[in-house]
């Protein structure tokens, strides 16, 4: 099992947000609604993707397993959910299962 699996049954509502993508690292821009899966898949074949600013974005540490390095996550929480609800729920949905019960979070001072 990898890092990113994913369920096909999976009835998790993957929600597009915009995004600015680049294929030539950030020589130009195109601007593209997104899932989250969409982003991955575009890192993979080597574009630049970066997220539109949004008042309500939450950054968080992410310690995978018995790592001392935490992973930087910026994500955009929708304004009628609890953040730490909602970011528990995206991690579960995004993370194996290995993987989501070996990791601790938590949010990043601004």
């Amino acid at each position: 099992m990898g890092l990113f699996d994913f369920d096909i049954h999976d009835t998790t509502e993957e929600r597009s947000t915009l995004h600015d993508v680049s294929a030539d690292h950030g020589e130009t821009w195109t601007q593209q609604w997104l899932t989250p899966s969409e982003v991955l898949q575009h890192r993979m074949l080597g574009y630049v993707t970066r997220q539109h600013v949004t008042e309500n974005e939450r950054t968080i540490k992410l310690y995978p397993g018995m790592s001392a390095n935490p992973i930087r996550i910026t994500l955009a929480v929708p304004q009628d959910r609890d953040p730490e609800e909602y970011i528990d729920e995206y991690l579960d949905g995004l993370l194996s299962a290995f993987i989501r019960y070996n990791c601790e979070w938590e949010f990043c001072e601004r």
